[in-house]
């Protein structure tokens, strides 16, 4: 009979693989219920009604801009709805900031920073026959009058200086430092 020879890349690697599957089986057992609690969760169909009006999937799903998704997904017992779906149920459109992850749903809200990215406010912004009404809350700002203008250009990673230069007719002193709050509006 011929009696094999393992090398150490060999017996590295089984100890290795033994040592993974060993924390895992400790991990399983030191939690039990809360192992992987992250991830864990069900999906399940459930009834959704819009003014009396039955809007329901069929499958228990919903196509969110061409992928199927599911309508529901349950978690430590509370039940989480896509926004998306959600807006399309309600006839209102939803809108996503990357930047500062936030959501709006029926008129876009910009919030509002200061040059050290603190939250300041928000401004919301509303279509209008004869443009665009734009209501803003803002704290935290210095005594006196404060005025806005819209750059073509989002703000990159809370500086200003990022969204273009001025023109020198709306911030005449042509300081971009001297901003005290900046948003980026939503998609």
């Amino acid at each position: 009979m011929n009696k094999k020879t393992y090398r150490l890349k060999h017996m590295a690697g089984a100890f290795l693989a033994g040592a993974m599957l060993f924390s895992g089986i400790s991990l399983a057992a030191a939690n039990p219920e809360g192992t992987l609690d992250a991830i864990k969760h069900t999906t399940s169909k459930i009834s959704y009604y819009v003014n009396g009006k039955d809007h329901s999937t069929p499958a228990g799903q919903f196509m969110n801009q061409g992928t199927a998704a599911p309508d529901s997904i349950v978690q430590n017992g509370t039940t989480y709805v896509p926004v998306r779906m959600v807006s399309d149920l309600v006839g209102q459109p939803v809108y996503w900031e990357q930047a500062s992850r936030t959501i709006s749903l029926g008129l876009p809200v910009v919030k509002l920073y200061n040059a050290a990215g603190e939250s300041v406010g928000s401004a919301t912004l509303e279509q209008v026959n004869d443009g665009v009404r734009v209501k803003m809350t803002a704290s935290g700002l210095t005594p006196g009058k404060h005025g806005f203008h819209v750059h073509e250009n989002a703000i990159q990673g809370g500086d200003f200086k990022s969204a273009g230069e001025d023109d020198g007719v709306t911030d005449p002193s042509g300081n971009s430092g001297d901003r005290v709050a900046g948003g980026n509006i939503p998609e």
